[in-house]
């Protein structure tokens, strides 16, 4: 989805100049300031620079199409997986049921998204049916393939579609866990699995 230019600073032809060695500090400056922000707000998980996400389509288990940008306005919490019991199943589902249960009215404020990773069993009646076992306010997507690894690639995850079911992985922070879009539309943290009510709260602003 996006289409970004080659880093001259990870081209080997381009020497070792004072200007990628600036680049590389800056790089290292940020990534140290991010893990002291983590540690400051005490949330478990990887905090990210802020970064617009791309509007996309998705079918939800109504059978209707929904875009990303219908979100806007609250915050949303996006998990990746199937219904298909496996080890990309309902860890997470299970995590976000539970943490909302417990923040009562507060929860109102979040959207939950459950992209498949298999869009070809998981089917809009299948999705409805899974989640409706952990809450029936949750909203299950599919994205057809080819754009699923594209948006998949959006939330730092890599998908490896020749599987059954396809294969992903968390690039962003290898332990998995949930993306945060915030209620205008931007990417800025992954939050680790099992989730934890206060994180949830301490991104929302709530303490």
């Amino acid at each position: 989805m996006n289409d970004t230019a080659p880093d001259p600073d990870s081209d080997p032809r381009a020497g070792d100049s004072p200007a990628p060695r600036r680049s590389r500090l800056l790089a290292n400056l940020v990534a140290a300031a991010i893990g002291v922000a983590i540690l400051a707000t005490g949330v478990a998980g990887v905090l990210l620079a802020p970064t617009p996400m791309p509007d996309f389509a998705m079918t939800v288990q109504s059978g209707k199409t929904m875009h990303l940008s219908n979100f806007r306005g609250k915050w949303l919490l996006v998990d990746f997986g199937t219904a298909h019991g496996s080890a990309t199943g309902s860890a997470g589902v299970a995590d976000v049921a539970r943490v909302f249960d417990q923040m009562g009215p507060e929860a109102g404020n979040v959207r939950f998204l459950f992209i498949s990773v298999d869009p070809r069993r998981d089917t809009p009646p299948v999705l409805g049916k899974y989640l409706a076992r952990f809450d029936p306010a949750f909203i299950g997507a599919n994205v057809p393939m080819p754009a699923l690894t594209a948006v998949a690639s959006e939330f730092g995850m890599t998908l490896e579609p020749g599987t059954s079911p396809p294969r992903l992985a968390a690039t962003v922070d290898p332990r998995g866990g949930l993306s945060v879009v915030d209620p205008g539309g931007h990417l800025h943290q992954r939050l680790s699995l099992p989730l934890d009510k206060s994180d949830l709260e301490r991104v929302m602003g709530l303490i």
